[in-house]
């Protein structure tokens, strides 16, 4: 698919950037999406010998263009600087690669994103950044995406373009330096809900009234909220609910490892649809199972042993399953899913996957 630079090609040495899109400039790492797609992949990239940098869309510079072989805009901005660093790029021999990790692009799928569905933006200013964003998917021959249902959007949306899905991983040194740092022993009954980011009032409604039943009927069990949540917190007996704020990426194993089920309720729509699974794997990896929403990138991990409610009667049967294992049973669940997460959600396979896709 691609050729390499005439470096490349003699030493098999490859210097790869990232270009993020993230608003968080400063610190770009602490951005989610620019963490996994970016920083992951760079990680992985030095550990194997070659060069990979990570910067802000704002710190580009065409200048850069000369340093490296490989380019990743991951989110790429419609704007005159791209059309420029692209035809700049094509004319050096070298490669640019659009990357996407949620629907963000086509204004067909602009009302069903959690920007407009949240309220957060109106119908035109949403129809217009998935517009815009359509236009600079457009620009590039080559895309990488983080699922499978996202891949299917992105080839209706650029039929010219090759799409290849690189699936969100886990950093194996985040792994050890989390293992090192915390032993935050396990609290039997807590249910922990790490929701992240405001996008998600909605998505937990699915198991609202389900949570509050569950934990009236049950005084040894708490729920555990992380992030900015906006939902009726009334429902729940006030000392088996605990409210946190978000907490830094590095500080977050500490609250997985305390937990006993981790949750990831979302709503079925298109865009949930083309999410990652990582909810799944930042908990399974300290031996936290999970109950998810069955989302395609989700469901994947099925032979891990996770469940995967669909309705408010299996979130129900889901949760009484996991509550009512011995403590035997429980940790088997907890280390299959342990071992499975170790087996296959490591950032490293994946990054193996985007060096065949740049050298093949």
């Amino acid at each position: 698919m691609f050729s390499s630079s005439r470096l490349s090609q003699s030493s098999g040495f490859l210097r790869f950037l990232f270009v993020s899109n993230t608003s968080r400039v400063d610190r770009p790492y602490l951005d989610p999406a620019a963490r996994y797609r970016c920083f992951n992949p760079a990680s992985d990239l030095t550990e194997i010998g070659h060069l990979a940098d990570v910067v802000s869309f704002a710190q580009f510079s065409l200048s850069m263009v000369d340093n490296y072989d490989i380019f990743v805009f991951h989110k790429p901005p419609n704007s005159n600087i791209l059309e420029a660093t692209l035809d700049l790029i094509k004319k050096r021999g070298k490669k640019a690669i659009a990357d996407y990790d949620d629907l963000i692009f086509n204004e067909k799928n602009a009302l069903s994103s959690s920007l407009f569905l949240t309220g957060r933006a109106s119908e035109k200013i949403v129809l217009d950044i998935f517009r815009k964003n359509h236009k600079a998917l457009m620009m590039f021959d080559h895309v990488t995406v983080s699922t499978a249902p996202l891949a299917k959007q992105a080839i209706l949306s650029n039929k010219k373009a090759k799409v290849s899905v690189i699936h969100n991983g886990l950093n194996r040194n985040w792994i050890q330096l989390a293992n090192k740092k915390f032993n935050a022993p396990r609290a039997e009954g807590l249910i922990s809900y790490f929701c992240g980011t405001k996008s998600h009032d909605h998505d937990f409604k699915i198991v609202e009234d389900t949570l509050a039943d569950i934990l009236h009927q049950n005084s040894k069990l708490t729920l555990r909220v992380v992030g900015p949540l906006q939902f009726e917190t009334e429902k729940f007996p006030k000392r088996q609910l605990m409210l946190v704020k978000a907490v830094p990426y590095e500080e977050l194993p500490k609250y997985i490892m305390q937990s006993y089920i981790n949750i990831a309720p979302l709503e079925s729509n298109t865009f949930n649809d083309c999410k990652s699974g990582l909810k799944f794997f930042e908990a399974g990896i300290f031996g936290v199972p999970s109950i998810a929403s069955p989302i395609p990138d989700i469901a994947r991990f099925k032979p891990s042993g996770i469940e995967l409610p669909k309705t408010a009667e299996a979130w129900r049967g889901s949760f009484d399953r996991l509550l009512s294992m011995s403590s035997d049973e429980h940790e088997e669940f907890r280390l299959a899913t342990k071992k499975y997460t170790e087996d296959e959600c490591l950032s490293f396979a994946q990054t193996l996957e985007l060096l065949k896709l740049v050298g093949s």
